[in-house]
């Protein structure tokens, strides 16, 4: 995930340990541990790897572009809040940052918003075009559930950071935002209108992001609740 924000969180994360969230930011998308373990010269998937090299740049480019990281670092507070170890919550930082930047990609295609910049660089499709751009934003998506998967917490807690993220991401969350979004274009739209628009939008997300940090941390219900409300 690069670098996270400098100031009162470096007070808790120091910069050596940045480095390891940075890994998981970086390696499960290019170097997926399930083979990279026990890869070899002939190993078909690092073949395939190697011909797929233009899309985990794609990827790369979008992931690793810089950014606040407000997302990861609340699943990381809420961990530690919630007294469990931060490093725990490594994995779902990770994942909610792939599921921004895939939509952030996605998000600036011709077909939706249609922007040249962001965050001071052309964006994906500007640089690899619009197919390559949407398999980038694809392949993220999917990412960031393989990451939550393969993170070795209890499977209770898998299964309920899967549930929390997809609905996060899915038709109540980022996507129907971006749907009110788009569809409301050139309409006039009352306050409440876009409290929702941007409350699936973009706080859905943020939301999402708080409660992982408690399910890393194994906490009970008030915790999650509290969590969601702030």
């Amino acid at each position: 995930l690069g670098m996270f924000a400098k100031g009162r969180t470096a007070e808790f994360y120091p910069e050596e340990e940045f480095k390891m969230i940075s890994d998981w930011g970086f390696n499960f998308v290019r170097l997926p541990a399930s083979y990279k373990i026990w890869a070899d010269e002939n190993d078909p998937f690092k073949i395939i790897d190697e011909k797929i090299e233009p899309l985990f740049e794609a990827v790369e480019y979008s992931l690793l572009a810089g950014g606040k990281r407000l997302r990861p670092i609340f699943a990381l507070d809420f961990c530690r809040m919630c007294g469990g170890a931060w490093e725990n919550a490594a994995p779902f930082a990770a994942a909610i940052e792939m599921i921004h930047t895939y939509s952030l990609i996605h998000d600036d295609l011709p077909c939706m918003d249609n922007d040249d910049l962001r965050r001071g660089k052309p964006t994906n499709h500007k640089v690899y075009g619009e197919w390559m751009a949407m398999l980038a934003g694809d392949a993220l998506q999917a990412e960031a559930f393989y990451t939550i998967a393969n993170c070795g917490l209890h499977s209770a807690q898998i299964m309920e950071a899967v549930k929390v993220l997809g609905n996060a991401a899915g038709q109540r969350g980022i996507c129907g935002g971006q749907y009110l979004d788009l569809d409301g274009e050139g309409k006039e739209r009352t306050v409440s209108e876009l409290f929702t628009t941007h409350g699936m939008k973009t706080a859905a997300l943020i939301e999402a992001a708080c409660e992982l940090g408690c399910i890393a941390a194994d906490a009970d219900m008030y915790q999650r609740e509290a969590a969601r409300r702030y």
